[in-house]
């Protein structure tokens, strides 16, 4: 990459021994341009202006059928007032007050067949500053695109010759090109950085068009000199363009080849023939670039057809003034450029009676998904030949399509299509359905680890033919199952689709019983393999409590008569021998009671047991304990009910009533003897 130019300072640079020459080629450009631009300023509404005169006079003689649109005279150059870089194009005074003569989305695109670099000495450098000032307003208009702020050119051969024409580029640049933009020591010039030979061109594609902070517009400008490979790499990387524009990002290209334009934009073509008369700005060449007819000065050596949804921004009737006008620069201020397209299918080479699922993509290079496009899959050949089928894409740009297959073998050849951006798109694939295996055979036999956990040994199975030879190219899903053993269960993925014939179950569990015997069943349709007995290693991990003794209950307040004993277990239930979990006990239901007694309790290889609990509460009323412990599932006991405990006090149940004095009471008292809870001690004498 070469920068040229001009930071923020105003400031370029130049190698070597051309610097003095430069700064010779600059003042002696900048004094003739001095004294133009005063003479212009003088002579103006005068008749043909001293520019006028003086490019009439150095200018080609004019040859017949060179004349513009009804006999207009050819103009080589800039009139007053048409390159002031104070007053804003149409378009900008158009935002300024809220409006917008654009329509879309995406980037600036300015694409013609004209050599403006090439005649720049003709006047045709108002056009490039133009187009180029617009297309960087635009490209950042609405400020949320992240961009360096700088021009990337492309495929500059040399860099004292633009166009091939013996132009110094740094100082076309400072002085003209991007003139626009304030003069060169204003520092409101952009930086301009070139990538000239093919390893750059590469390099720019490779690294900086799709990076986070990616260059504000790219410029692929006419050179005669050009590489030859230049082109090819263009081509190579259309739909990168075509992703950068999408992105926001602006795009200028001048005469050239055009090797890569209908990979840009499928169909589109560059006609190699035209003339040197001035080609006229179109009403859209207006709105959205402010060009003129005066500013458009360029010789044209190529139009285009075919080009979708892009405007016509410059025209010219062609090949005689009385022809119908041909597009001689096309794009728009808000383009967005056909995005890529694909189809896989998954598996690749399905068996007969798979599931096939048809994968279509619709996002950009960078990124972009495009939701909501309708996408229709036809089966153009072989299974299913005549079927069509449509999906909408989601919001990441994918439709998907299931297709089943249970009867014939052979080579289908699926076809995607849809619009995106106003271009049609259309992708196929061939997939070959095979027959199912004959058989099938235990590869390698499986070997179980803990109760829960992923084999230790994973399962793999053959696919075989009717010759007993692996069928390398099938794909057949194989599925896993428990074929005997009680109380087994099998997770993981239990169906695999097989890679050149082997099914491998990388990640099948098999939780059960230690010291079961489990057989796994491995089917394709109706075609089965048994392994050889598995048992789990042992216990997994602990998921669950249970009561292996149940509580019993006694008199309230005294211990329970029954102590419970709680065991830990995996999700097969197996004890884990291995767990010193904590388990705490609290009355789950029933009012009034009280629990006693150590109420937490560690594990002792997997067993709690409780000692000295006791429970003190109503007689009549039934309780219920539960059981817990950090990341297992609880466990309920059955209803408790207690007998009356201790005798601790005595109760006035009736109360006396005083008669005569000295007489019996008139009602005598009742007590009852109670304990702490005001259950009445029935057995109490």
């Amino acid at each position: 990459m070469h920068t040229r130019t001009h930071n923020k300072k105003g400031k370029g640079f130049l190698p070597g021994r051309r610097f003095l020459a430069s700064l010779m080629v600059m003042a002696s450009v900048f004094c003739c341009g001095a004294w133009l631009l005063t003479s212009v300023r003088a002579n103006a509404g005068r008749g043909a202006s001293v520019w006028e005169r003086v490019v009439r006079k150095f200018a080609p003689a004019q040859s017949a059928g060179q004349e513009g649109r009804q006999g207009r005279p050819i103009d080589r150059g800039p009139k007053v007032g048409d390159l002031s870089p104070d007053t804003p194009s149409p378009l900008i005074i158009n935002k300024i007050n809220g409006l917008s003569a654009i329509n879309g989305a995406g980037g600036p695109v300015v694409l013609d067949g004209m050599d403006p670099v090439c005649h720049s000495n003709e006047g045709t450098w108002g056009y490039i500053a133009k187009v180029i000032k617009s297309t960087y307003d635009l490209a950042n208009k609405g400020g949320d695109r992240p961009n360096n702020n700088r021009i990337a050119i492309l495929g500059a051969a040399n860099l004292n010759s633009g166009g091939g024409c013996g132009h110094v580029w740094s100082t076309q640049l400072s002085t003209r090109y991007l003139s626009l933009f304030g003069t060169a020591a204003s520092g409101l010039q952009p930086q301009v950085d070139f990538y000239i030979t093919t390893t750059e061109v590469n390099n720019f594609f490779s690294t900086q068009v799709a990076s986070s902070n990616p260059y504000r517009m790219i410029w692929i400008p006419d050179d005669w000199s050009r590489l030859p490979g230049i082109e090819s790499i263009l081509t190579t990387n259309a739909e990168k363009i075509a992703d950068f524009v999408n992105a926001g990002g602006g795009l200028f290209a001048n005469y050239g080849s055009y090797g890569w334009l209908g990979t840009l934009i499928p169909g589109a073509t560059l006609t190699n023939d035209g003339c040197n008369g001035g080609p006229d700005a179109t009403a859209d060449g207006f709105a959205d670039f402010g060009l003129t007819n005066a500013i458009v000065t360029a010789c044209w050596h190529g139009y285009f057809s075919n080009f979708g949804s892009l405007k016509t921004l410059v025209d010219y009737p062609f090949p005689n003034p009385s022809s119908p006008r041909v597009a001689v620069s096309i794009g728009g201020g808000e383009v967005s450029l056909p995005s890529s397209f694909t189809l896989t299918a998954n598996p690749s080479s399905p068996t007969i009676g798979d599931a096939l699922t048809l994968t279509v993509t619709a996002v950009s290079l960078s990124g972009t998904a495009y939701p909501g496009v309708t996408v229709t899959l036809t089966v153009a050949s072989g299974p299913g030949a005549g079927q069509t089928l449509t999906a909408t894409t989601n919001s990441s740009g994918i439709a998907t399509f299931n297709i089943t297959n249970s009867t014939t073998t052979g080579t289908a050849t699926y076809t995607a299509t849809a619009t995106i951006n106003s271009s049609a798109k259309s992708v196929s694939l061939p997939v070959t359905w095979k027959g199912p295996p004959a058989s099938l055979a235990m590869n390698t036999q499986p070997v179980a680890g803990l109760s829960g956990a992923v084999m230790a040994t994973a399962p793999k199975v053959n696919l075989l033919d009717g010759d007993g030879a692996l069928m390398t190219t099938s794909t057949a899903a194989v599925t896993a199952s428990i074929q005997s053993g009680a109380g087994g269960v099998l997770g993981g993925t239990t169906t695999v689709n097989a890679v050149a014939g082997v099914a491998t179950f990388s990640n099948l569990t098999l939780t059960g019983l230690v010291g079961t015997n489990y057989v796994l069943r491995f089917s394709v349709g109706s075609i089965t393999v048994d392994s050889n007995n598995v048992t789990p290693s042992g216990p997994g991990v602990g998921t669950q409590l249970a009561l292996t003794t149940a509580p019993a209950s006694g008199a309230s307040g005294a211990a329970l008569s029954t102590q419970p004993v709680v065991k830990v277990l995996d999700a097969a239930g197996n004890v884990v021998t291995g767990s010193s979990a904590s388990v705490t006990v609290a009355i789950q239901s029933g009012t009034g009671g009280t629990l006693g007694g150590t109420k937490t309790v560690s594990a002792v290889n997997g067993v709690v047991t409780f000692s000295g609990l006791t429970l003190a509460g109503t007689v009549g009323t039934n309780y219920v304990l539960r059981f817990t412990g950090t990341g297992l599932a609880s466990v309920d006991s059955g209803n408790l009910t207690v007998t009356p405990g201790t005798a601790t006090q005595l109760a006035i149940t009736t109360a006396p009533v005083a008669g005569a004095s000295g007489s019996a009471l008139t009602t005598q008292p009742v007590l009852a003897i109670r304990d702490a809870q005001g259950n009445t001690v029935t057995s109490s004498s």
